[in-house]
């Protein structure tokens, strides 16, 4: 694979955005009386873009304190100029609003979804330039960028992508204080004051957890409420992905002495995967 290619898919997490973008379409097509091939498109594109756009954003204004905690990104190593991050990030955002705008026009996408897109960005805009420097508020901002994307394709009032929403932002919490803490060193010559530099690692550990549970406990509403809302048929694909993500969480997060930081980030994002994709698998019934 060419040097400069990998770079980018790198710099823009383009993983994060291939399984992002599975999230709205399965809201769309959950929540749909009628499905259309372009909808799902431009869903899934500009849910793609957007990653891209808050990715590459955030390298650009992380670059400082990614050289202590990110040695290897693309930025700090200089496979990718500030100059080039900066064209992406300005070209993934114009194109993203142009798709966009082209689609309200001809009703390929709703007023609502338009909203709770230009919220995700201004949010996790606002993140990548201020809001990270505040204890908790920049975890909040991040998690709820992230967990918007269960009502990006929202088309009528349905309790499951809302608990599914309110089960995303919980984990991401979670998530996102891990993430703190690992960071923590970069983030202090940075002059960053996360939660864990200003309450300390211990406590950032338990809350942290606590997120987690709450998320947990959240998607267990979520598969018995799919009982009442959706077939058994899909309702038991929910309750496996939960089983999943309790096993996975249960072996990485919840443990008595976490020391292994990174470890538990990356059970986090695997239970998140299970999440998404048992949403996924849920829908597929509906399209045949």
């Amino acid at each position: 694979m060419n040097r400069k290619l990998r770079a980018f898919l790198k710099l823009s997490r383009i993983d994060h955005g291939i399984f992002a973008g599975i999230v709205p379409v399965a809201t769309y097509i959950l929540t749909s009386h009628r499905i259309s091939i372009l909808t799902i498109a431009v869903l899934y594109i500009t849910t793609l873009l957007a990653e891209i756009y808050l990715f590459v954003l955030n390298d650009i204004m992380n670059i400082q304190e990614d050289k202590i905690n990110r040695p290897d990104a693309p930025l700090v190593k200089g496979e990718i100029t500030i100059r080039t991050a900066w064209l992406i990030t300005i070209t993934s955002l114009t194109l993203s609003i142009i798709i966009l705008a082209i689609a309200h026009l001809y009703n390929i996408i709703n007023t609502f979804s338009l909203t709770i897109y230009a919220t995700a960005i201004v949010i996790g805009t606002l993140y990548n330039i201020k809001l990270k420097k505040y204890p908790f508020v920049g975890n909040l901002a991040t998690s709820l960028t992230t967990a918007l994307a269960f009502l990006y394709g929202l088309y009528s009032l349905n309790m499951i992508p809302i608990l599914l929403f309110l089960t995303s932002l919980f984990a991401c919490l979670g998530r996102e204080i891990i993430k703190s803490i690992i960071d923590i060193e970069g983030d202090k010559l940075a002059g960053l004051r996360t939660l864990p530099i200003v309450k300390g690692i211990e406590y950032s550990t338990k809350l942290a957890k606590i997120f987690e549970v709450i998320a947990l406990a959240l998607f267990l509403v979520t598969v018995v409420a799919s009982f009442y809302i959706l077939s058994i048929w899909q309702a038991l694909v929910l309750l496996l992905g939960f089983i999943c993500a309790l096993i996975i969480l249960e072996k990485t997060l919840f443990k008595k002495e976490l020391k292994d930081y990174e470890h538990a980030r990356k059970g986090i994002l695997k239970a998140m995967f299970m999440v998404i994709m048992s949403y996924f698998f849920t829908c597929l019934p509906i399209l045949v």
